[in-house]
């Protein structure tokens, strides 16, 4: 089995953080590159709800147009066909009670063409404000999500750059730690010659003690 010297240990710590710190700063990333779409998706539909409005409007402005024409055109053919009944009958147009009545009708034609008028152009700028009021709501939404997802990316990288500091000093207190634990449960035998026992971690040594007063044998041919 692999020994796990404090270094290996250091390590595998270290590589466990960089991989945290990646997914942390990947997150962020993939967040805020979400928020960019949804935004950029709002800036469209806006962009197509102000073109909408503004085709609404200009519809309004032209059917107004030409209920004008056709109410006018009714108005004129009325007025010569009372016109012409008038005539028909012996009654002078120009004077007393025809007269009136022809003024009249005309006033009351007129009036209700101005009220046409009036109704449509309304309707045309309201059609302008909701609109604009649509596309705004729109546009404002999206420059939140860009905003909330720059928050989410600037998190990512604080995140990340968090997991690498804490991972690093966790790597070093444990490598410090462990190195210290290792080399301080061995004593060292003193010099002299004389042999001994470690009591730290089981080590020992053991030195072969030699007596300068034993006598050698001398071996003669």
């Amino acid at each position: 089995m692999p020994v796990m010297t404090p270094a290996v240990m250091a390590g595998v710590g270290l590589a466990g953080g960089a991989i945290g710190a990646v997914g942390k700063y990947q997150s962020g990333q993939d967040a805020a590159k979400a928020q960019r779409y949804n935004a950029n998706l709002n800036d469209m539909q806006a962009m197509q709800v102000t073109q909408s409005a503004q085709q609404e409007s200009q519809f309004i402005q032209q059917n107004a147009v030409l209920n004008e024409y056709r109410q006018r055109k009714q108005l004129s053919y009325q007025m010569g066909k009372q016109t012409a009944a008038y005539a028909g009958s012996g009654v002078t147009v120009g004077t007393g009670s025809p007269l009136k009545v022809m003024v009249d009708d005309l006033a009351n034609a007129e009036l209700e063409i101005a009220i046409g008028q009036w109704n449509a152009k309304a309707d045309s700028t309201r059609a302008l404000n909701l609109g604009k009021q649509q596309s705004s709501q729109l546009r404002s939404s999206g420059e939140m999500m860009r905003r909330k997802g720059e928050s989410q990316q600037r998190a990512g990288m604080w995140g990340a750059a968090s997991t690498l500091l804490t991972s690093g000093s966790t790597a070093y207190s444990r490598f410090s730690k462990e190195k210290g634990a290792g080399s301080g449960g061995k004593s060292k035998v003193g010099e002299g010659g004389k042999s001994g026992y470690s009591g730290g971690s089981g080590y020992y040594q053991h030195i072969k003690i030699k007596n300068p007063h034993r006598k050698q044998k001398r071996y003669s041919r």
